[in-house]
């Protein structure tokens, strides 16, 4: 788990670095131009996609404190994806936007926290030897 959670960080570091120098701007034309709503759907999946993998990698950490690993999870994903979106106020080729950091935000909630949750529930519901 560990492996992929960092195999996935380090391509969304690569695409961002990349996108941020100007060197995507097919993806980025495609993602934006092409595809209705493709860039609030490209942060949302992104942010959302990065929390689930961190509240997995969290709850299989802590096992005893599933609420607080699925918090800290999600916080982390949700100050990286910030961060990353406030970078974006100092680079030439991409903007700030507050769509966008709603987006990461909703996509943390929806793709990180609310399965999380499901899955924390529906777990204490299963008896242990079913």
């Amino acid at each position: 788990m560990r492996l992929l959670l960092l195999a996935y960080a380090a391509s969304l570091a690569g695409i961002a670095v990349l996108m941020d120098a100007g060197r995507l701007p097919g993806l980025k034309a495609w993602v934006t131009h092409e595809v209705p709503l493709g860039d609030k759907g490209a942060h949302f999946l992104v942010a959302g996609s990065l929390a689930a993998l961190l509240n997995a990698l969290m709850l299989r950490s802590f096992p005893l404190r599933p609420v607080r690993a699925v918090v800290l999870g999600s916080a982390i994903a949700a100050a990286l994806v910030t961060a990353e979106e406030l970078t974006n106020h100092f680079t030439p080729h991409r903007s700030c936007s507050p769509g966008d950091a709603a987006a990461n935000c909703l996509g943390v909630v929806c793709l990180g926290v609310a399965p999380s949750v499901a899955w924390l529930v529906l777990r204490r519901r299963v008896p242990a030897h079913a």
